[in-house]
């Protein structure tokens, strides 16, 4: 016999799963035709171009991993990222 608390517990988490709409894997906005996967190429190849010593690694079609040389500066670790940030997050998607 399974327990009543289980089973509730089983039960809520269905009614939960099944109300709950689906993933979207992709960004309106960033995916419209003005950002979508030719600009991002675009913007890799651009980024890359510029920065030969770096490499990107993909995973599930997104970057995941942007390494290799120094590709970002600022006056200190959070400025060269937030630098970084605001010059590069298109190419993300």
């Amino acid at each position: 016999m399974v327990h009543p608390t289980l089973l509730g517990a089983v039960g809520m988490a269905g009614i939960l799963l099944v109300g709950a709409p689906a993933p979207s894997w992709s960004d309106p906005v960033l995916d419209s035709p003005a950002n979508g996967p030719n600009h991002r190429a675009q913007l890799v190849g651009q980024f890359l171009d510029a920065h030969p010593d770096t490499a990107l690694y993909e995973w599930a079609g997104r970057i995941s991993r942007v390494y290799g040389a120094a590709f970002s500066h600022g006056a200190s670790a959070v400025d060269s990222a937030e630098q970084f940030r605001l010059n590069h997050a298109a190419m993300f998607g």
